[in-house]
């Protein structure tokens, strides 16, 4: 929930556990992408990662849905400014002291780790909770396609004309 005394209730009703589990989804995706594949492994189609940890090791899973048409940094900050939310609510309902791991699947990763990031120059409070961030097949040296595009949209750039700027726009 958005609002800070829906979030409380929320986080103050959830099982207690050793933790949090915050999962970050990929690109062109929502949270649903944590149960690809479940019906194959585990025979139950709607089986999360999240909810297995939950099941197996006892962490509190939370999934974050952001804006994969946004840019990495907008996506990040705006994670941090939530995760600071949540702090201040699991603050509030007596269970600050519970930490907290990262998972972010592709751009997921890139987003957490750009939250992560943000925190760690904010110094902001949050990220004490976390030990731990995991990124599993993020691009942290740039995805094929993104370069690609980011080298095409130079090129363009380079020739004045509208029918060049036009996709040159596009591609930024």
């Amino acid at each position: 929930p958005s609002e800070p005394a829906a979030l409380r209730a929320a986080l103050a009703a959830a099982p207690a556990g050793p933790g949090w589990v915050v999962l970050v989804h990929g690109l062109a995706t929502t949270e649903g992408s944590w149960c690809v594949g479940a019906a194959d492994r585990f025979g139950d189609p709607a089986s999360t990662l999240g909810a297995r940890l939950q099941a197996e090791r006892g962490w509190v899973p939370l999934y974050v849905r952001y804006n994969t048409g946004r840019t990495v940094g907008a996506n990040g900050a705006a994670l941090s400014a939530r995760l600071a939310q949540v702090a201040a609510a699991l603050d509030a309902v007596g269970r600050g002291g519970e930490r907290w791991t990262l998972i972010g699947h592709s751009m997921g990763g890139l987003v957490s780790r750009e939250a992560v990031g943000l925190a760690a120059r904010g110094a902001d409070p949050w990220l004490a909770r976390v030990p731990a961030a995991v990124c599993l097949g993020s691009p942290h040296h740039g995805a094929p396609l993104a370069k690609l595009a980011g080298g095409a949209q130079l090129a363009l750039d380079q020739i004045p004309t509208p029918g060049a700027a036009i996709p040159a726009a596009i591609l930024a």
